[in-house]
């Protein structure tokens, strides 16, 4: 009894579903249609265009900023007499200046007088600072003199090494 009571409930809801739906859609025409069509083709055609321009300003940028000019470069001759003149790295920026400023080559520049004087004066400031003891260098203790080795064996303070136990026995016999 049931089964038959809901069918017909059914078909009658199903009937008036049919008749909402086709009455809330709005037909539209051909020439609507047609419109939107060409308004997607055109906004289609727009953005393809913008994208190959995008693309195409992208690959001409893109060599200029991977290789950025470099004016400090050094011929290999440049590089040879440097090397061969056993220039410091220090003075080469400076060695650089000179003939840049000269208009000469690097290896030109090695010749001049005033190239030889920075020369000179790096490499004595570099045997300055390495005849300067600059590092932290361990100091040597100091021979104690043997009244100093027993008042410190009185005070506790007893030698470490067999050097300082054998100076304490030559304090305590005199010797």
């Amino acid at each position: 009894m049931d089964e038959e009571e809901v069918t017909p409930a059914l078909e009658e809801n199903e009937e008036e579903l049919e008749l909402d739906l086709t009455e809330d859609e709005p037909e539209e025409t051909v020439e609507e249609i047609k419109a939107r069509l060409a308004k997607a083709e055109e906004l289609a055609n727009n953005y393809k265009i913008r994208a190959e321009k995008a693309e195409s300003k992208g690959k001409e940028n893109k060599p200029q900023t991977a290789q950025p000019k470099k004016e400090a470069d050094l011929s290999q001759t440049d590089l040879y007499a440097l090397i061969k003149a056993d220039v410091p790295e220090d003075a080469i920026s400076e060695i650089k200046e000179v003939a840049k400023l000269k208009g000469i080559s690097v290896s030109e520049a090695l010749k001049t007088t005033l190239v030889k004087s920075i020369l000179a004066e790096k490499a004595e400031q570099k045997a300055t600072a390495e005849a300067t003891n600059v590092g932290t260098a361990r100091r040597t203790g100091t021979s104690l003199t043997p009244a100093a080795v027993l008042e410190k064996a009185r005070k506790g303070e007893l030698p470490d090494t067999d050097a300082g136990l054998e100076a304490l026995l030559r304090a305590r016999k005199g010797l």
